[in-house]
């Protein structure tokens, strides 16, 4: 469920009925019930959606039992069975007090009229997001029990959602209004632990959301100042992280390492002997390449393991160096190869800083 202007708008305990003849009832909400916490709230809200989706799916098997229907057919039922949402063909950009929207976009309609399992699941969310119309009462941090009511929302079911997919896979975004503001900073709801804002609160929509929402609730503000630290905390770890990578590249002297040796006995007349031998430095390519985080840095490791190989090769030919130096620079090439690719999808994936390519390249010019 997305959390935004009510925080937990659609949450409350509800009771779950079976009539005579077996057939389940609608349960029922109780805005009363009192939710110190709002992961208190949010186990209600769960509990009776679940319920919802069970009396749904049994509502749909007594009208047909296959359950399939056209798109035009699916659209009368939802206006007779949820009379207070209004069903739009274009998805509103904000809340409008005193209307609670629908949108669904054309391949949810297609899938919801041809899976009638599907069906009960969104019913399910859908009736249990409307009863914060009714009401929920939280319990303040300076005692108080505070009642309160969505005052419009709308009800997003779209392929573009898919970022806010649910467990049940309903690609479902919400955005709402309340009657009650969460702005006193000495008076605000209550949560056991920060990381329920971060699970539960508009995953990933947060930052995102182009709706307008006229109300911020203190959990909001709360969960924002949160961000903002964690923010400030992995900026600092990337250019710490960059600093080191940089002062790898900064200490090498490019190419294999060249070592000239003399006859320690100065006195002899060996002392005119010279001899000389190229040598790979593994342990610092290696730190080099663990330092690298991505794809250009990578890359400038490989440039130097490059250079090294080539250093290595002349000094076999020249009798300066063996075969095993030449082999542990190879196997080298073959792990940076190796986490060129690993760090290439992770940029792909938008894991990683954009700008931190440029950045380790300024450094290394």
């Amino acid at each position: 469920m997305t959390i935004q202007v009510a925080v937990a708008a659609s949450q409350a305990e509800s009771v779950y009925r079976r009539s005579k003849t077996g057939s389940a009832e609608k349960p029922v909400w109780n805005p009363k019930k009192v939710y110190q916490y709002l992961e208190d709230m949010n186990a209600g809200f769960q509990a009776y959606k679940k319920q919802a989706v069970s009396y749904y799916a049994q509502k749909i098997s007594e009208r047909d039992k296959a359950g399939v229907l056209t798109t035009e057919e699916l659209k009368k039922e939802i206006q007779e069975w949820f009379p207070e949402y209004t069903l739009t063909d274009t998805e509103p950009q904000s809340v409008r007090q005193g209307t609670f929207y629908l949108y669904i976009d054309k391949r949810q309609m297609e899938k919801m009229a041809s899976d009638p399992a599907y069906r009960a699941k969104v019913y399910g969310l859908m009736d249990s997001e409307l009863q914060g119309k009714y009401g929920y009462t939280l319990q303040y941090s300076d005692g108080r029990n505070v009642t309160a009511h969505l005052t419009g929302s709308i009800f997003s079911l779209s392929e573009n959602n898919r970022a806010y997919d649910s467990m049940d896979g309903i690609p479902y975004r919400g955005s709402c209004t309340s009657d009650h503001s969460y702005s006193s900073t000495s008076s605000h709801v209550q949560v056991r632990s920060m990381s329920f804002l971060y699970d539960h609160m508009d995953t990933g929509g947060m930052r995102k959301n182009h709706r307008s929402n006229p109300v911020k609730s203190e959990a909001q503000r709360l969960k924002e100042r949160q961000e903002k630290k964690r923010a400030e905390k992995r900026k600092k770890q990337k250019a710490e992280e960059l600093k080191a990578f940089y002062e790898e590249m900064r200490s090498d002297n490019v190419g294999a390492k060249y070592q000239k040796a003399e006859d320690l006995d100065a006195d002899t007349e060996d002392s005119e002997h010279v001899s000389g031998k190229v040598s790979f430095n593994a342990e610092k390519r290696a730190r080099q390449l663990a330092a690298a985080k991505t794809p250009a840095q990578v890359k400038a490791v490989m440039a130097l393991l490059e250079k090294d190989l080539s250093d290595c090769e002349a000094g076999v030919e020249n009798g300066m160096c063996d075969e095993d130096e030449v082999a542990k620079v190879r196997n080298m090439m073959k792990e940076a190869q190796k986490k060129l690719g690993e760090v290439s999808a992770k940029a792909m994936a938008g894991e990683t800083d954009p700008e931190a390519d440029l950045f380790s390249l300024n450094l290394l010019m």
